[in-house]
Formats: structure tokens, C-alpha cells, sequence
């Protein structure tokens, strides 16, 4: 078992390797494709039929070593490799994420005696991925509609992109009286995360639905919406070409 799992510190070893390697930011070929064969055996390694216990160290292993964060920086940098990069991604997490994890943050509108607070879980776990936090620009976002700077019209149907845990989705439905808000990730852990969310702050306001979206692949977007959200969903110049893109569909 050891050797098993000091040959899945190598791989993430050599992920990170080859993401600092000055060629990677030319987008540089064969860096492409060694991390695809580094993934792939990653990849066979967790979804491995060796028991329980071996699975269970293999991803406890996995995200030690943070391999989330960088699978997730593979996402960002290498466009080509994010349906790989999220199948690992989905393959580490699906036994530390699924029900989300610690203490739920506190998102708090407006002053007191009127303030309004959300309760917002998310995933602290050790090599949680960033779709599983709350940024402060969906922070951000969620206080300009509370305060109306922001007019979505009456009632508007809302698809949120790159939802994470779905903060301005949610706010969206209790202060900008959306009728319906469909939140989108590429990742179906944070979703699931994102609807007990707003079970959880809006009980009986607005009607809640989530999907998982590729930006390459608009298929699964909600073709009727009249509103779409996103906060801190650009890291590079690609990602605004995409959502241009889901806007023209």
C-alpha cells in the first residue's frame, strides 16, 4: 500500500512540476500532452475496483497533496483538458464533498433592526475546490441586488454561471424576486451544495434548480431565461470568449 501511495504523490507531483514549468504558459504542446498522461493515470488510479480502504487512502492522498487545486489550475490554463481534470476532480471528491462541510458562513444584508443573514454552507475540507467558497465578488453581487442596484424586471427567470454554493442565485430570489434561478457548475458536488443552500435561506421564495454546465458545450444551459449571473467567473481571456458564447446561444 505504501508504494501505491507514495506512486500517487509522484503523479500530483509531476502535475505541479509541469504547470510551474515556464513552457506551460506558452500553452506548449507536449507539456499538453504529458499532463493528459499524468491525469489519465491519476484518474485510473481513483476509480480503481481495489477496496474501500485503498480507494479511501488513494483520495485522502489525492487531496493532501492539493490535487484539486491543481487539476483545477489545469481547468484555467489548458481548456482541452477540463473534462479530464474534472472527471479526477469528481472521482477525489465524491466521498469528502458530496455533504458539504464546517461551520455554514454568515452572509449578513442591510443593519440591524432590519438585517437581513444567509446561511451559507460551504466545503473547508483540506483541498476543497474553489467552486466550494464564497468569493467576495458573489459577495459583492449579492449586496448590489439586496440594495437594488441591480434590476433584474418582475420576475425574471435566473441562470446563475459558475454557481459555486449559489450566494447570487439565492439573492437573486429573495431580493430581486426572480421567479425561477437555475444555478450551473461544472461541478455537480458545489450544486448539490448550492440547492440545500437555498433550501435552507429561502424556504418559500422563488423555485431552485441546478445542472451541470460545460461553457464549451451550451446543451445544458436553460434556454429561457431572461437573466444570467455570474460572479468572478473570468480568470483569463478565453473564459470571456466562452460566456459570450452562452450568451449567443
Amino acid at each position: 500500500m505504501s508504494d501505491g501511495v507514495e506512486e500517487d504523490r509522484e503523479i500530483t507531483r509531476e502535475i505541479s512540476a509541469l504547470l510551474a514549468d515556464s513552457r506551460a504558459e506558452q500553452l506548449d504542446d507536449a507539456v499538453e500532452s504529458r499532463l493528459s498522461a499524468a491525469m489519465a493515470r491519476l484518474l485510473a488510479r481513483l476509480r480503481q475496483n481495489s477496496g474501500d480502504q485503498w480507494n479511501r487512502i488513494v483520495k485522502e492522498e489525492v487531496l493532501l497533496e492539493n490535487g484539486t487545486d491543481l487539476l483545477i489550475r489545469v481547468m484555467k490554463r489548458f481548456p482541452d483538458l477540463a473534462e479530464l481534470a474534472g472527471e479526477c476532480i469528481a472521482a477525489a471528491t465524491s466521498e469528502n464533498v458530496i455533504c458539504g462541510s464546517g461551520t455554514p458562513t454568515t452572509v449578513t444584508f442591510g443593519t440591524p433592526p432590519h438585517a437581513v443573514q444567509f446561511h451559507m454552507q460551504t466545503a473547508d475540507y483540506y483541498g476543497a475546490g474553489l467552486g466550494y467558497k464564497i468569493w467576495p465578488a458573489a459577495i459583492a453581487l449579492a449586496r448590489a441586488i439586496y440594495q437594488h442596484d441591480v434590476s433584474f424586471g418582475d420576475h425574471p427567470k435566473v441562470v446563475e454561471i459558475g454557481a459555486g454554493v449559489g450566494l447570487a442565485g439565492i439573492a437573486a430570489a429573495k431580493f430581486g424576486e426572480a421567479s425561477s434561478v437555475c444555478f450551473t457548475d461544472m461541478m455537480a458536488g458545489s450544486l448539490e451544495i448550492a440547492m440545500r443552500n437555498a433550501k435552507r435561506n429561502c424556504p418559500s421564495v422563488g423555485e431552485f434548480s441546478s445542472t451541470v454546465v460545460d461553457w464549451r458545450d451550451a446543451d445544458g444551459l436553460p434556454d429561457d431565461a431572461d437573466v444570467m449571473l455570474g460572479a468572478d467567473v473570468i480568470y483569463e481571456e478565453a473564459h470571456a470568449e466562452l460566456i459570450l458564447q452562452l450568451l449567443r446561444n
